[in-house]
């Protein structure tokens, strides 16, 4: 749970550090990676928190 709020906050900072940048959005990108491993992330922490309960 602790990874997936770290990684948030690294994709929303690298978010408005890149809202310019054109090379912040192409496929690749330190942002579109940071914001996927947020998701995985999430979505591992709900599933390990279904199979607890």
């Amino acid at each position: 749970m602790v990874l997936t709020a770290v990684l948030g906050v690294v994709a929303v900072v690298l978010h408005f550090a890149g809202q310019g940048d054109p090379a912040a959005s192409a496929p690749g990108s330190l942002r579109n990676i940071f914001v996927f491993a947020t998701f995985v992330s999430a979505f591992v922490t709900y599933l390990t928190g279904r199979r607890r309960s």
